[in-house]
């Protein structure tokens, strides 16, 4: 059903998940895998898409499927790269962009009670 290549993150390369094991590997991310390789897993689908291997969607849609992701690391992994996106996207779709953004880190930050206090 699913296999991580990495298992524990101690390996210093990159690995490209196709699209259909990618998609089996957001139904057990949460439960079945460590911070480290959801980490790396995160960090290594954005790096496919930046290299033009992977296509966006690929990364878009395993963070929509991360939305109950605790791990700081995690979430950095997910936000700096849609930051990024911001960055070089017309007005319009930044701003489609960081409402995305926003519905997806939104969750997490009322579950440690950013959104009630300045964090």
């Amino acid at each position: 059903d699913w296999v991580v290549v990495n298992t524990n993150g101690r390996g210093f390369y990159r690995t490209r998940y196709d699209s259909g094991l990618l998609q089996s590997l957001s139904g057990v991310m949460q439960t079945s895998l460590t911070e480290l390789e959801r980490f790396g897993i995160v960090s290594d689908t954005w790096a496919s898409v930046r290299a033009g291997m992977s296509p966006l969607t690929d990364f878009v849609e395993l963070c929509a499927s991360m939305k109950d992701e605790n791990d700081p690391d995690v979430w950095a992994a997910m936000l700096a790269p849609i930051g990024y996106t911001t960055r070089i996207a017309d007005d319009e779709s930044a701003r489609t962009i960081e409402a995305y953004a926003a519905s997806l880190a939104n969750p997490a930050l009322h579950r440690v009670g950013c959104l009630q206090q300045k964090c």
